[in-house]
């Protein structure tokens, strides 16, 4: 069994992912779909307040620290690690995949279709930005105050 990882600046773009990978046949219980708390507490609101069926999501860390030791106990290569804890931090929405091997292309083509965000890419944007790398004790709820960031990156990482 792998984890993978993909990484979307917003919450519609996961679920939507979400509902491919389940297509596919993977289960419920292998997509963990990770928001900062302030993010959560949105979607639980938004999920209140509609008819529709949105996705289950796990807000389960509450700073930087604990999604990258988590992130890190994964397997993730620390850089990219560090770039999903800022960018989770910022508001964007992380997906976690528990599969068998022999699925891994297949999983990182649905989510690649769904325009998820290369982590190489992203961290140079933050580089530029002047980022250093996150914060570890830096909460992870505080996304509100940097949410502009979200369409920013999105118009600056243009697909082809």
């Amino acid at each position: 069994m792998k984890t993978v990882i993909g990484l979307f600046d917003a919450y519609a773009q996961a679920q939507d992912t979400v509902t491919a990978l389940k297509m596919t046949g993977i289960a419920s219980d292998d997509i963990s779909v990770i928001t900062s708390q302030a993010e959560a507490e949105r979607l639980d609101q938004a999920q209140s307040a509609e008819a529709g069926d949105l996705p289950a999501f796990n807000s389960m860390f509450n700073s930087a620290k604990g999604l990258l030791n988590g992130l890190i106990g994964a397997d993730v290569v620390e850089d990219h690690a560090h770039v999903y804890a800022e960018s989770v931090k910022r508001g964007g929405v992380l997906l976690a995949v528990r599969i068998h091997d022999d699925r891994e292309g297949e999983v990182k083509r649905v989510m690649a279709r769904h325009d998820a965000i290369d982590a190489d890419d992203r961290r140079k944007l933050y580089l530029d930005e002047g980022w250093r790398g996150v914060e570890a004790a830096f909460p992870l709820d505080a996304a509100p105050a940097i949410r502009p960031d979200r369409s920013s990156y999105r118009a600056q990482v243009a697909r082809p």
